[in-house]
């Protein structure tokens, strides 16, 4: 999820600098969520060690799930940046929990396997990205991007 929310939103950037009237601020977009994912990765490695991996888990999944919801209700493009900022942390701990849980459990020929599986998600994730979000912003609206992600982050929680 984390690595189709980075992408998803990049086709529909001209849309929502239209909508809020804010071309300016319209880098800040991805820059929030890319700079509080790489921030934050270290962060949370130390808090599986803390509160466990099952736990690290679950509350980026909670934070990644409150920055959708945030980004697709932002009424100004200065909510969208920290809504995206918010999404950010919760896609840091997506990311890192997921490979300290692979490393933890699969022994190192089973790891491989498992880490290739997930650098072809990641990679299926950058491609279909910008495909879906184009469609949406075209078809639809920009706001219809952070509710699939919503949606499909619900569904895999569950």
């Amino acid at each position: 999820m984390a690595a189709l929310d980075t992408t998803i939103t990049i086709t529909a950037l001209g849309a929502i600098a239209s909508e809020f009237n804010a071309a300016d601020q319209i880098g800040w977009i991805g820059s929030a969520y890319l700079l509080t994912l790489s921030g934050f990765q270290p962060i949370y490695c130390s808090t599986a060690d803390i509160i466990g991996q099952k736990y690290s888990y679950l509350v980026s999944i909670l934070i990644f799930i409150l920055g959708s919801v945030l980004c697709g209700s932002s009424s100004t493009m200065n909510m969208l940046i920290i809504s995206r900022a918010i999404q950010g942390i919760g896609g840091a701990g997506l990311l890192t929990s997921v490979l300290v849980i692979i490393c933890d459990l699969m022994d190192s020929r089973t790891r491989a396997v498992y880490q290739g599986i997930l650098g072809a998600a990641l990679g299926l994730a950058t491609i279909v990205g910008p495909l879906l979000g184009g469609f949406l912003a075209d078809q639809h609206q920009w706001r219809y991007s952070s509710i699939l992600i919503l949606a499909c982050q619900i569904a895999v929680a569950n």
